[in-house]
């Protein structure tokens, strides 16, 4: 009988500890991807030759994306009408999108959007900053 209560104790405690170690697994992958819950704003835009866009002659400084758990959309705004007059800003577009964590570092996404590609972007240290890189600009994006 003694046995069996040390057999069923250490069950038990091996089956909380797994449980344990799972969920606080679970939670770290949930808070990453989860992260970047929210509304993101463009902040800027610098082209790979070092100079920077002008977000506002163009409408660009309107720019933002919503992120829920794993996926979002992207809002794209611009100004000029299909003759090229410039025209008040309006919303020009949006491309839905999933994300998830890169397996390179836990600050790093990668955002696959519908209409193609993939994006990889940076989560700053204080998690309030995301910069995507390309091969023809880095833009940032802030928190709202």
């Amino acid at each position: 009988m003694k046995n069996f209560i040390y057999l069923f104790l250490a069950v038990t405690i091996f089956s909380c500890s797994s449980d344990s170690d799972e969920s606080s697994n679970d939670n770290d992958n949930n808070n990453n991807i989860t992260s970047l819950a929210g509304r993101w704003n463009i902040a800027s835009l610098v082209y790979l030759n070092g100079e920077s866009g002008d977000l506002e002659e163009t409408c660009a400084n309107e720019n933002y994306f919503i992120c829920n758990d794993n996926s979002g959309t992207m809002f794209f705004h611009f100004n000029e009408d299909t003759n090229g007059s410039i025209i008040d800003c309006f919303q020009s577009s949006s491309d839905n999108f999933s994300y998830t964590n890169s397996e390179a570092s836990f600050t790093q996404f990668v955002f696959t959007p519908e209409s193609g590609g993939q994006l990889i972007a940076e989560l700053s240290d204080d998690r309030n900053n995301l910069t995507f890189t390309d091969d023809t600009a880095t833009q940032t994006f802030t928190r709202e």
